[in-house]
C-alpha cells in the first residue's frame, strides 16, 4: 500500500505510519494465520471504537454549541449524515484499493456483495479516525472532521425524526410515557418473512404496520399511527 498517496488524498501526515497502515488491514486479510500476542482484531476493534467515539464527540460539541437546547434531537440523524458522508469521500479517494483485505469475502457486485463493501469502507474509515486520534489526538480528529460536520450542519432535513421517535416525543409530551410496541404475527417464507405489528399509546390500540423485519414493520405502525393522530 502507497501511505503517502493516501496520506495526500486524506490531507493528514501521520507520525506513525503503521496507525495507518494497520488501520486499511482488515482482519481477512490474515485468514487463519495464527497470531502472536494481542490479536489483530482486537486491536482493529480498539481502534474503530475510539473512532466512532471520536466522530461521535466531535459531532456533539458542534451541536451542543450550535444548538444548546435540541442537540440530542439533531443527533442521530446527524450521526447517521456524517457517517455517509464519510463514505462519499472514502469512495471519492477510491479508499478500498488501499484497503488489504480477502476479496473472495468481498466481491464487487449488487445486492449483499455491494452492501458488504460498502460496510468494509465505512468501517475502515471510522478506524483510520481512530487511528488519528491514538497518532494525534483529538484536536486532529475534530480538524479533519470540521468538513464534514459543517456538511451536515447544512442539511434541511437534519431535525427531521424518524416515525418511532417522532411518536414516542409526541406520547411522552401529551401522556407522560411512550408508545408500546408488540410484533404479534409473522407469515410468509424465511428468505422472505412478513412481520406484522401493532402500536399502543395510553393504553390504547391505535395502528398497526407490516415489513420485512420487526424493525420495519414497527416503523410503519408508527407511521400509520402518525398519519391517524394527525401529527403528520
Amino acid at each position: 500500500m502507497n501511505i503517502d498517496s493516501l496520506e495526500k488524498k486524506l490531507g493528514i501526515s501521520f507520525k506513525n505510519k503503521g496507525y495507518l497502515s494497520g488501520a486499511c488491514k482488515h482482519g481477512s486479510a490474515y485468514g487463519n494465520q495464527p497470531l502472536s500476542g494481542v490479536g489483530f482484531r482486537e486491536q482493529q476493534a480498539v481502534l474503530r471504537l475510539v473512532g466512532v467515539a471520536s466522530i461521535r464527540l466531535a459531532l456533539m460539541e458542534t451541536l451542543a454549541r450550535k444548538f444548546p437546547n435540541d442537540a440530542s434531537r439533531y443527533a442521530n440523524n446527524a450521526f447517521d449524515f456524517i457517517k455517509a458522508s464519510l463514505v462519499m469521500f472514502s469512495r471519492k479517494i477510491n479508499l478500498i484499493e488501499y484497503i488489504e483485505y480477502q476479496k473472495d469475502s468481498f466481491e464487487k457486485g449488487s445486492g449483499a456483495a455491494a452492501t458488504s463493501i460498502d460496510q468494509l469502507i465505512a468501517s475502515t474509515m471510522e478506524t483510520i479516525v481512530g487511528a488519528l486520534h491514538m497518532d494525534q489526538g483529538f484536536i486532529s480528529v475534530q480538524r479533519f472532521l470540521a468538513p464534514f460536520i459543517g456538511d451536515t450542519l447544512q442539511r434541511s432535513d437534519l431535525a427531521s425524526l424518524d416515525p418511532k421517535s417522532e411518536l414516542n416525543r409526541f406520547s411522552c409530551k401529551k401522556y407522560g410515557k411512550t408508545a408500546v410496541y408488540q410484533c404479534f404475527d409473522k407469515s410468509g417464507t424465511p428468505n422472505k418473512p412478513l412481520f406484522s405489528a401493532s402500536v399502543h399509546v395510553n393504553g390504547e390500540l391505535v395502528g398497526t404496520g407490516t415489513g420485512s423485519s420487526k424493525k420495519d414493520a414497527e416503523m410503519n405502525a408508527a407511521q400509520a399511527t402518525l398519519k391517524k393522530l394527525n401529527v403528520r
